[in-house]
């Protein structure tokens, strides 16, 4: 398998933080009001902000989304104060293999650029890639391909040789869409049965993708 660069979702794949955004993104629509299950927040992983905003509005009718929105980041600032950022574990053992093949690596998330350079300098890795594309820095929001081509774009690489770690639907089928290789790294929201087939390959871990690369790179 030729590799010319790995792109990186965030949340769910670096960060093992869907959980909390479903936690706190209910407890928040709850202080206004509103209730929302697992079901309605699965809708929204993987997705950029405005995107959120248009799904919960669908089942919730027009909430007030900027103040919830303001009200979810606080709590969650919060929990990361006194809790720490959870990372997800085999991380930093996988970008050390990365680094023995001189492999470039990006991240392309969905979350607001506001929002993600902040956290990725709080786990003190936002220079261990070369590349990062926000949610905000594209028109449309994955499941379409936009942030994949910018990110391999800006690493100078053919979107054919781009491996993508993902862990939500819209991620790797934005990955396809793209031209690329999604690999599925299992996480809060349980895949559906049709991402499970567009997949490459399917992992339970960061440190089962380390070993699956160094078998194939």
């Amino acid at each position: 398998m030729k590799v010319s660069a790995v792109i990186f979702d965030m949340d769910g794949v670096i960060f093992d933080t869907e959980r909390l955004g479903y936690i706190f993104w209910k407890k928040a629509l709850e202080e206004f009001g509103y209730i929302i299950n697992e079901e309605i927040y699965y809708e929204t992983v993987g997705v950029n902000i405005l995107e959120t905003e248009r799904i919960f509005k669908k089942y919730l009718g027009d909430i007030p989304f900027d103040e919830i929105y303001k009200r979810k980041k606080e709590l969650i600032e919060e929990y990361i104060e006194k809790n720490g950022l959870p990372v997800k574990g085999g991380f930093f053992e996988l970008l050390d293999f990365l680094d023995e093949k001189k492999i470039p690596r990006g991240i392309a998330t969905s979350t607001e650029r506001e929002r993600a350079i902040p956290l990725l300098e709080r786990a003190k890795i936002l220079n261990k890639f070369d590349v990062i594309v926000c949610g905000d820095d594209v028109e449309k929001s994955k499941p379409e391909p936009d942030i994949f081509l910018l990110t391999a774009q800006r690493l100078k690489a053919n979107p054919k040789e781009c491996i993508v770690l993902e862990d939500s639907d819209n991620g790797v089928l934005a990955a396809k869409r793209a031209g690329m290789t999604p690999l599925l790294i299992i996480d809060f929201k349980p895949p559906h049965p049709e991402t499970l087939k567009r997949a490459y390959k399917v992992f339970n871990s960061l440190w089962e993708v380390k070993e699956y690369l160094k078998e194939v790179i």
